[in-house]
Formats: C-alpha cells, sequence, structure tokens
C-alpha cells in the first residue's frame, strides 16, 4: 500500500482502494495526521474507501467493462 501510495501522489495518480473496515479506519488516520494531504497539484480523487468485497466486486465489474470498451473500440477502429 506504501508503495501505491507514493505513486499515486507523487508520479502519476493509479486508482487506490482501501477495502474493509481496517482499511478505511487507516486511511482516516492517514489523512487526520496529515500524511495524506489533499491539495490543487496533489488531489487524492485516486484514493476511495470500499466497505467490504461487494462494493469491491461492483467496483472491479465496471472497470473491468470500461477497460474492455476502450480495447473493443481501439480493435475496430479503421486503419490507416
Amino acid at each position: 500500500m506504501t508503495a501505491a501510495l507514493y505513486y499515486a501522489t507523487t508520479i502519476r495518480p493509479v486508482p487506490v482502494r482501501l477495502l474493509g473496515p481496517a482499511a478505511i479506519r487507516l486511511g482516516t488516520f492517514l489523512r487526520a495526521e496529515r500524511w495524506l494531504v489533499e491539495g490543487p497539484t496533489r488531489p487524492l480523487g485516486f484514493l476511495a474507501d470500499l466497505p467490504d468485497a461487494a462494493e469491491y466486486e461492483k467496483v472491479r465489474q465496471a472497470i473491468i467493462k470500461k477497460a474492455t470498451a476502450i480495447r473493443d473500440k481501439a480493435l475496430h477502429a479503421p486503419k490507416g
């Protein structure tokens, strides 16, 4: 998790999902202690709290659907 948060806040945003109560508490703690600070050049939109595996599955399916649509569009694009 440390590597994902570092990369997402310094290199480029990548989705980071905190799954379950313990992970959500950790995220809350990191924000409260100002280890994770949102600013104009450091948005925290990449970070999402997911309370349980069912919610994670919904997000995962949405990501798969979007990625598949992008892939299919690229595969059927006119060549030339």
